[in-house]
């Protein structure tokens, strides 16, 4: 690869990682996006980008739980924000860590796309630094207002129609013209996303999946131009129309459709491989 485009792909990959947690509700600051973009060229390792983050974001005051708070599950006892390994106690800073570390994650794996994982794996790969639950199926149940995600028992089966319908989507990617791709794309988000496996992440975690199996078949899947709103609208549309066929992949595909492009071009600079390049996604973690 070139300098340029190696440049241009960094600077497609920092681009797809903020506009991915955008759609979470991330807002960041011009130099967190700069300590993306480091990330992405190589300027900083993960483990200097990390160490940036912990010191970027901490709690001014020291939290005291209540003596007689009863412990609930992924909650700091006495509070309703999640337990985390960075030992934040307020919602907002907990908020914009989990955004900047997880994007930078992101970078990293779509510099080094994994040519192996489970749903398991990309969760793990993108919030083990946060939650010591990454990767962990939930034991709760979830829900948004006007939305019915999967009950708990449902979970496993959920997971396993979604690995299966990965499994085939990666397999075939290359063959996909760009409105089969984008169906199959959107149908495999919206069944996992009403599964909703994980209890946390769970957007940022579908998103990542749709951009493998578009690199896998040669493409890319911009969100640039996909704002927060149209987004999560489109995700509740899809619920909301459920059929037992399942949801509605309708409202999402046309929103995955309008933002594939072609990965090999000099827009984004990536040199497609005849086969991806083999990274152990659990590697990652350790870095």
């Amino acid at each position: 690869m070139t300098g340029t485009a190696a440049m241009e792909r960094a600077i497609a990959v920092t681009a797809w990682a903020v506009a991915a947690q955008r759609l979470e509700g991330w807002n960041p600051e011009q130099e967190e996006i700069a300590a993306l973009a480091m990330l992405a060229t190589d300027r900083i390792d993960f483990r200097e980008y990390l160490g940036r983050c912990r010191r970027r974001f901490v709690d001014t005051e020291t939290w005291h739980p209540p003596v007689l708070a009863r412990r609930r599950p992924y909650l700091i006892r006495g509070s309703d924000v999640l337990a985390n390994n960075l030992g934040l106690h307020t919602a907002p800073t907990l908020a914009r860590a989990e955004h900047a570390i997880s994007a930078g994650r992101t970078v990293g794996l779509l510099r080094r796309p994994p040519q192996t994982w489970t749903v398991p794996d990309l969760h793990r790969a993108l919030f083990a630094d946060v939650y010591p639950w990454a990767g962990e199926p939930r034991v709760t149940e979830v829900a948004k207002p006007g939305v019915r995600f999967a009950t708990v028992p449902e979970i496993e089966a959920g997971l396993t129609r979604t690995h299966r319908d990965v499994d085939e989507a990666l397999t075939c990617a290359e063959g996909y013209g760009t409105t089969a791709l984008a169906h199959r794309l959107a149908r495999i988000y919206v069944d996992y996303n009403l599964v909703h496996p994980f209890r946390e992440g769970n957007g940022r975690t579908g998103t990542l999946l749709m951009q493998l199996i578009a690199l896998r078949g040669g493409r890319w899947l911009s969100l640039d131009a996909v704002g927060r709103r149209e987004w999560v609208d489109a995700s509740r549309a899809s619920i909301n129309g459920t059929t037992v066929a399942g949801p509605d992949a309708e409202p999402v595909r046309l929103l995955v459709e309008a933002g594939l492009r072609d990965a090999a071009s000099g827009t984004f600079g990536f040199e497609m491989p005849d086969r991806p390049a083999v990274c152990d996604i659990r590697h990652m973690i350790g870095e």
